[in-house]
This record gives C-alpha cells, structure tokens and sequence, in this order.
C-alpha cells in the first residue's frame, strides 16, 4: 500500500466515522426529556407540537443514519473493489479516453441513484406523509425524476464529455476545468429561475398588491433591484414554508412558497425579504460566491497535482485517470467536509446579521420574531439539537436564538433612549 492510499483511507473513514458520530448524538438528543423550551417559543408549541416535532426529529435522523451507513458501505465497495470492475468494464464497452471516461461516470451515476432511490421514496411517501408534509403523488415524483434525469443527459454528459477530453489533451487541463465549473455555475445561475425551477414548479407574479409594494419599498431602500417577485406552487409537493432570492443580473427573482403567503401575515412576509434583502446589502451573496470560486480553483488545482502524481498512479489497481479523478474527489470531498463546518459558522453568523437589518430597515423586530415562530412550528424544528451536530453543521441559527438575539436589540435600543 503507497503512503497516498494510507492517507485517503484514513481521512476518508475518519471523516466518515465522525459524521456518523455527529449524527448519532444528534439523534439521541432529540428526546422528550432533552427538550427544554426556551420561553421565547412558549407560546406557539403546545405540547403535543412539542411531541411531534421529537418524533419527526428522530424519524429523519433515523433516516440520515441508514442512509450514511449505506452510502458507507458502497463507497467501501467501490474504493476497494466496485470503481476497479466498472474502469474495466468502460474499457471494454468503448474505445477512446473521453468516451471510456463518460462511460465510466454514468455506470457510476446510475448506480448511486439506485442506492439513494429508495431513500428518497421512503421519506417522500413515508416519512413526510406521517408528519403531514407531503403532497406530492407518485405521477409526480416519477415525472420529476424523469425530467432530473433528462437534465442530466442534456447538459450533464456533454459538459463531463468535455471536461474529460480537456485531461486528455492538455497538460494543465486544470485551467481549462476551472473555466468550465465557474462559467457552468453562473450559467445556472442564469437559467435556474428562468428555465429549470418553472420545469418542476408553477410560478406566478404576486398577486397582493399591497404586500407588492411593500416588498418594492424595502427593494429600494436596500438598492436591491429585483425583476420578479414570484409566488410558487410549492403546497402541490410539500407542507414545508420558505422563501428563497434566486439568479444573477437579469434573471434574479424572488420566490415565495404559496404556503408562505397562506401561514405568514403581510408584516412577517415583508421581514422575511428585508432578511433577504439584508443578505444583500451585506454583501453576503457577493463574498459567498467569492468564497465558493476561491474554494474551486484551490479543489480543481490539487485535482490535477493528484491526478498527475506518478504516486497515485496504479493505487487500488486503478490505471486510468478519470477513476484516479474519481477517488481524487473522494478524498478532497472528504477533507473539505471541514470547510463545510467553517461555512456553516459564517452562515450562520450572517443569518443574524440579515436579521439585524430587517428589523432596522422595517423598524420593528416583532414581524420577523413572528415569521421565525411560525417557520419553527410550520416546519416542526428541531428543539433540541445536539450543541456540537449544531454548531458543525447549522447553516441557521435555531429560531430560538435570532429571536433571543432580535429582542437583545429592543433591549439595546430602549436603554439608548433612556439615556438620552
């Protein structure tokens, strides 16, 4: 065994084994008897929400650890034995780097659908159903993966055709890659709200004309100028609530779920965009999209320092570049698993700051601490997350916590004013 394969083993079950850990700590928290209320939720979880949300907590992270443990036990399979058999088996059926390479990955794709299919099934039909979340048929689901996978087969295999002619051909084909990621996600960006999301979903201008304009007024003051305002069909598939600002330039939109409109007041629904406007005018987009290409071009160069090693070549009996790419990616998916945990923190701290200034800009903190208890009780939150499952993996604040943080500005402001 080369020192390589002993380091990508080690930091790949490491990681494995501990997000395992994280998961199974988060699971055992969530118990009837760990749930200890904040006061400041008190008034919109009853008891019998609270039992709910426990069940439903334990029920998804019962999920999440099935599927890890399966996911771990294929991609032991394929490390020491599966990637080795279908490198083989794309040799036989094609000549040629690219279209042996092509082969190669959609074996590869089809496979991993496979294994997290029935995973999806049962948390759509099963999972989501008990707790009320689902509304999705099986006509729909089927109609969905169907149009997935025909995205994948438009756009996908002809951009992985490329990127595996450019290793073919070029000996810094990392640059000609990094080209390719960074053009490939602003285009999404482009074509998501405009092309992908009406696929799935039906969009519609807001019809509220006085919620319009209150939204228009806090996209002026905030400079956020935004084309659309849309409201989509979510309640036909989910009973989950959200909002979301997608696209760049032109195709920028702002979509809200119907189920949004029908559980939030017009006050609350206008702090939840001043929130997103917040991220905004914070700049968070902006340096999150920064942050996300410096991350490529780092992963994307030692890529190819991996990939072109004469060390690597021939670990695991591999032979061709596009599995030792494959295994390449296992292992920087691994180590930068830590990136995420460091994401996560500077999410989470810009979540308070959008908070933070949709109370400034609306004047008043009480429409987004209301909007922040109904997502808590519409969405049935967790209520008692693990400390450290949280703080790794959190992208949000828990509810409880930008409320306490959004009346620490009452108090601030009020004491202000008593000095003055």
């Amino acid at each position: 065994m080369t020192s390589f394969e002993t380091i990508f083993l080690l930091v790949v079950y490491v990681i494995a084994f501990f997000e395992l850990y994280l998961l199974s700590l988060n699971h055992r928290n969530a118990k009837l008897s760990k749930v200890s209320l904040p006061d400041n939720l008190r008034d919109v979880f009853n008891d019998d929400l609270i039992e709910k949300s426990v069940k439903y907590t334990r029920a998804k992270g019962t999920i999440a650890m099935v599927s890890s443990i399966v996911n771990l036990l294929a991609l032991s399979l394929g490390i020491f034995w599966a990637f080795r058999a279908i490198e083989s088996l794309s040799a036989k059926l094609a000549e040629g780097f690219a279209m042996r390479g092509l082969i190669f990955f959609i074996l590869l794709a089809a496979i991993s659908f496979a294994i997290s299919l029935p995973f999806s099934i049962y948390s759509t039909f099963v999972l989501e159903n008990r707790y009320g979340f689902n509304r999705t048929t099986p006509r729909t689901f089927v109609i969905d993966k169907l149009k997935v996978l025909l995205l994948v087969a438009l756009i996908g295999i002809p951009l992985m055709y490329l990127a595996l002619l450019a290793i073919d051909s070029f000996t810094y084909w990392w640059v000609y890659l990094l080209i390719g990621v960074i053009a490939f996600e602003l285009l999404t960006q482009l074509i998501f709200p405009t092309i992908i999301l009406p696929l799935f979903y039906k969009l519609k201008p807001l019809e509220d004309e006085d919620l319009m304009k209150r939204i228009r007024a806090i996209a002026e003051k905030s400079g956020f100028a935004v084309k659309s305002i849309l409201v989509m069909d979510a309640s036909r598939k989910t009973g989950h609530t959200n909002a979301f600002f997608t696209g760049i330039g032109r195709a920028k939109r702002i979509v809200l779920y119907d189920s949004l409109l029908e559980k939030h007041s017009s006050e609350e629904i206008e702090a939840i965009f001043a929130h997103e406007a917040g991220h905004f005018k914070r700049k968070h987009i902006l340096k999150g999209m920064l942050l996300s290409n410096a991350v490529t071009v780092f992963a994307v160069f030692i890529l190819w320092l991996i990939v072109e090693s004469d060390s690597v070549t021939g670990m695991f009996g591999i032979s061709e570049k596009y599995t030792i790419l494959l295994y390449a990616g296992i292992f920087l998916s691994s180590v930068f698993t830590v990136l995420d945990w460091i994401d996560s923190f500077i999410s989470r701290k810009w979540e308070f700051e959008a908070d933070s200034y949709a109370a400034q800009i609306t004047g008043n903190t009480q429409p987004m601490i209301g909007a922040l208890k109904n997502l808590s009780v519409s969405n049935l939150s967790n209520l008692s997350p693990h400390p450290m499952y949280a703080a790794l993996y959190y992208s949000h604040p828990p509810s409880w916590e930008r409320i306490e943080k959004l009346n620490e500005m009452v108090s601030n402001i009020d004491e202000r004013k008593s000095r003055g």
